[in-house]
């Protein structure tokens, strides 16, 4: 876990001169050097934007030392990066903070400090709109009071005129009820007309907060395959927010997946899957037995 400092400079995107056998290195070399030369007062510099690890790749999503809440911090110093066809499980207790992680992305949350950037560009300088073309938000909420039936939704969504709505109706079987008004919806079948609006919005990344909530065993199995053929078929990138891992032990995302576990505010673990499983314990506060089948660790 990276920890932060503020810091505050000019730099040229032209090679520099530094006193190290006068040799020159890029902009992003010569911050590692500072980085790893000097003694920076409480806390480590992290490694700037594109370059941590020394890769040129560049995050779909990255959070970069950001302080998040409402006011008051929430969130401390997180520094996060989603790639391109990652799939994120954020877990954590009720109250640790995770759906202010999405709230921020939509304006509902204050960023305190640091930075959050999407394809490389700050959210800073980016409108609600640029924003969920590129990351797709399903929050956590009730289902609305509004006077409109599925298919008026869905064609109400950003990016519809680009998307072939009917097929997204069959792929998320809401042909049965798509010209019931919401209002009708039982809770599971809203979170169906939920993921269906996101694909309508045809975003890159998925960010889904609680997409179990209302939902049966059954109806769990069905969203997680759901999922997968959005990742495995149509290539989105998906952050989803959880209580616990139980709708994933029969899933292939199960065995994909990267944890990111929140407590307090502060992050305990971001990794593997598998790796993550020991920190379990100290996120909620209580003894897991793991089990072993079909090649997984599971909890219970």
């Amino acid at each position: 876990m990276t920890s932060c400092i503020t810091f505050t400079a000019s730099f040229t995107t032209k090679p520099i001169k530094i006193s190290d056998n006068n040799i020159e290195f890029p902009i992003a070399k010569v911050i590692r050097w500072v980085y790893n030369n000097f003694q920076l007062e409480s806390s480590r510099f992290p490694p700037p934007l594109y370059e941590r690890g020394l890769s040129s790749k560049i995050p779909l999503l990255s959070f970069n030392c950001a302080t998040i809440g409402y006011g008051k911090p929430l969130i401390s110093a997180l520094s996060w990066d989603i790639n391109e066809q990652d799939v994120w499980i954020v877990l954590g207790p009720n109250g640790a903070g995770k759906s202010t992680l999405s709230k921020v992305l939509l304006n509902e949350a204050n960023l305190i400090q640091g930075d959050i950037h999407i394809r490389g560009r700050s959210i800073q300088h980016m409108s609600l709109r640029n924003r969920v073309e590129n990351v797709g938000i399903a929050l956590q909420q009730t289902k609305p009071d509004l006077p409109f039936t599925v298919r008026e939704i869905l064609s109400q969504c950003l990016g519809a005129i680009n998307v072939d709505t009917t097929e997204v109706i069959i792929r998320y079987d809401l042909g049965s009820i798509k010209d019931q008004p919401i209002t009708t919806l039982s809770g599971g079948q809203w979170q169906r007309v939920v993921m269906a609006s996101i694909a309508v919005q045809n975003s890159p990344l998925w960010w889904l907060d609680e997409p179990f909530t209302w939902m049966d065993p059954g109806q769990h199995d069905r969203l997680v395959k759901l999922l997968y053929t959005e990742w495995h078929d149509h290539h989105r990138t998906l952050v989803i927010v959880a209580h616990d891992l139980t709708p994933f032990y029969g899933s292939v995302l199960y065995d994909q997946a990267k944890v990111l576990m929140i407590k307090d505010g502060q992050v305990h673990y971001q990794g593997s899957l598998s790796k993550g499983l020991p920190y379990m314990d100290t996120i909620f506060d209580r003894s897991f037995e793991r089990i072993a089948w079909n090649g997984r660790t599971l909890l219970v």
